[in-house]
């Protein structure tokens, strides 16, 4: 049951994630490139969540059974680095804004 629920979250995450990357390409405010990272790094992530024993064939940690739990982990560890990434992208183009209004007040200024 518990796994069904983690598969769950992970698609909805990975949909959640596609779809505002999709928004944010569409609205300029992301590249043609990040769009395309994020989108692949997310479907390999819901490949993952969906088939765990693939973190236990690649790692080689059959007997461990990590494999669901780095499964889990790595779907919101990812999630979280993607909101990092927004945020932070978000932040650095309202400062290169107001740098842009600064230097202009400051242009008129010393032409007056």
């Amino acid at each position: 049951m518990l796994l069904v629920l983690i598969k769950i979250l992970a698609l909805i995450f990975t949909g959640l994630v596609i779809v505002k990357s999709y928004l944010a390409y569409r609205a300029r405010q992301e590249t043609l490139v990040m769009f395309l990272f994020w989108s692949l790094t997310w479907l390999i992530i819901a490949v993952i969540a969906f088939y765990p024993e693939l973190i236990t064939v690649i790692l080689g940690e059959r007997k461990l059974g990590v494999g669901s739990f780095l499964g889990i982990a790595l779907v919101f560890v990812y999630f979280v680095v993607y909101r990092l990434y927004v945020k932070a992208d978000r932040i650095e183009k309202r400062l290169q804004d107001i740098v842009r209004d600064l230097a202009l007040k400051d242009f008129n200024k010393n032409k007056s």
